[in-house]
């Protein structure tokens, strides 16, 4: 039994007002033939990309359209941004595994450069710059180091 798009859009609205208490009045959910369209606007980076986790674990979902955008309530220079998010790199929870990252930030857009020794600590380090207020997208250049002998 194929699910409707109203039990899709409901399953969704609700996963999301649970998880994402503070941002989940700015998210909108529209289903057309099972695919979902997420629009509206989050804080950070990681809200965006939550919202769409969200998506992918409701049944009877084909496709995700994810147009949501990261506002900012004032104007950060680029050169603030890159500051904020080095910091941020360097003061967050997995600051050790990933003490060899670092960013740059241009039009809103954070480049993360440096290598790690994981995989896991690369998707550590793309994870911290997606929390970082202001920034719209992560390009990742990072590179996986070898293994230590």
């Amino acid at each position: 039994m194929v699910a409707s798009d109203d039990s899709i859009s409901c399953s969704i609205k609700s996963l999301i007002d649970d998880s994402m208490k503070d941002t989940s009045q700015d998210i909108h959910v529209n289903v057309q033939d099972n695919n979902v369209f997420l629009s509206g606007c989050v804080n950070v980076l990681a809200e965006k990309f939550k919202a769409e986790e969200i998506c992918k674990k409701v049944q009877g979902v084909k496709n995700i359209e994810n147009d949501i955008t990261i506002s900012m309530d004032g104007n950060f220079s680029d050169k603030e941004l890159t500051e904020v998010l080095n910091k941020n790199l360097r003061k967050c929870e997995h600051s050790e595994k990933i003490n060899g990252i670092t960013g740059k930030v241009n039009g809103g857009s954070a480049l993360l450069l440096g290598e790690v020794d994981t995989i896991d600590d690369k998707k550590l380090a793309i994870n911290e710059a997606a929390k970082t207020f202001g920034i719209k997208d992560v390009v990742n250049n990072i590179n996986i180091g070898r293994a230590k002998i």
